[in-house]
């Protein structure tokens, strides 16, 4: 289907079917970026980078101690969660993070919503989660922050980074197959 031709598709979805039943499933993260951009600008009208509302995709199994209070182990690989607010944006050398309110769906069925920092380096990436590459330099960069600390604590505080485990997360409405 050309790229046109798509769009058209997509909205004809959307109408008889809901957004939260209808995606767009791909060959590769390249393509994936590139629908899901469009998809946000000619039919969702969305232009900034994200909005309340948005249907994003957990891209790295997230896990945290706040999500015990909710009763949710860890938020999975693959996961679409809905921005219900975003918050101030922070950045870290070259990387960007957002706070946001994710709702999201527990496994009784009950919908939930939780406060996190989220990565937003792997939202048009054409990698399939944030490289090992961006890691490391964010990691590098993260390091200075414990300076202060004894050698030995510094490996535990880094764990415990929040910027280095921020939820990594991509556009919900089309991903590759191997989302599906």
């Amino acid at each position: 289907i050309s790229s046109n031709h798509l769009v058209e598709k997509i909205k004809t979805a959307y109408n008889r079917f809901g957004q939260d039943n209808s995606a767009v499933v791909c060959h590769s993260n390249k393509r994936a970026v590139k629908y899901n951009l469009q998809i946000r600008k000619m039919i969702l009208g969305y232009f900034e980078r994200l909005a309340v509302g948005e249907r994003v995709m957990v891209v790295k199994n997230y896990r945290d101690q706040q999500l015990d209070e909710f009763g949710i182990p860890f938020i999975a690989n693959g996961e679409i969660v809905k921005v219900i607010s975003i918050g101030s944006e922070e950045k870290q050398d070259e990387f960007n993070f957002q706070q946001l309110v994710i709702q999201i769906e527990k496994l009784d069925g009950a919908m939930v919503e939780i406060s996190i920092l989220a990565n937003l380096a792997t939202l048009t990436s054409h990698t399939p989660r944030f490289s090992p590459e961006d890691y490391k330099k964010l990691r590098s960069y993260r390091r200075k922050e414990y300076g202060h600390l004894p050698p030995g604590e510094i490996g535990e505080a880094l764990k415990q980074d929040p910027y280095l485990n921020a939820l990594q997360i991509k556009y919900g409405y089309a991903f590759t197959c191997h989302k599906s």
